[in-house]
């Protein structure tokens, strides 16, 4: 049985942004209407609105920027986050130093400057591009391809208390929901985003 929980959405919602920024030649504007016409953005973004509503994390609209989406539902208590971030901190680093207190506009900008540099790790670990020099080989394009996936996933081990600080700011408690909830509840869309991905760009060519 396939549980979602918020790194799930934390991970769809870095996955978008990295293929909006691959892809702003099909869309320029970001929005569920703009990406109509482009279905591996549309369903990445359907899915992500959907586990915002089955988290019960409030929105205004279908058509707010993912960011300012994002925005939306940093929890409103400073203590209990500020509280849960000193608890991860506390347990998964060697930090001593306690944080005593943030106002909402600084952790907007601590939330947002996380985002960022995770979301440049994961272009960088998830980018398929090798860069050939004149005479290069098919064993050595598999040889540097090797590299490149050992050292993403020394990465990403390493990535688990920056999203464990991310997802905190979304919600402080643990929520679970199964794939058959969503399905059935919130009329999550079970596609197959492989496929998608590739008639879509197939035929773009």
């Amino acid at each position: 049985m396939e549980i979602f929980n918020i790194h799930n959405l934390l991970y769809k919602i870095l996955e978008l942004l990295k293929h909006f920024r691959q892809r702003q030649r099909y869309s320029k504007d970001f929005s569920l209407e703009a990406f109509s016409d482009v279905p591996p953005l549309y369903y990445r973004y359907l899915q992500i609105e959907v586990l915002f509503k089955a988290f019960k994390l409030k929105y205004q609209n279908n058509d707010l920027k993912i960011l300012n989406l994002i925005e939306e539902k940093i929890v409103d208590d400073d203590k209990l986050l500020i509280d849960k971030l000193n608890e991860i901190l506390s347990t998964k680093t060697k930090l001593n130093k306690k944080i005593e207190s943030l106002n909402q506009n600084e952790l907007e900008t601590t939330f947002f400057d996380l985002l960022n540099y995770r979301i440049e790790i994961y272009e960088l670990i998830n980018s398929q591009k090798s860069i050939l020099l004149e005479g290069s080989s098919t064993n050595r394009r598999i040889y540097t391809n090797f590299i490149k996936y050992e050292l993403g996933n020394n990465i990403i081990a390493q990535c688990e208390l920056l999203d464990d600080i991310l997802c905190s700011f979304f919600n402080p408690f643990s929520h679970k929901i199964t794939l058959t909830e969503l399905v059935e509840n919130y009329n999550y869309p079970n596609v197959d985003l492989e496929k998608i991905d590739f008639d879509f760009y197939y035929d773009s060519f």
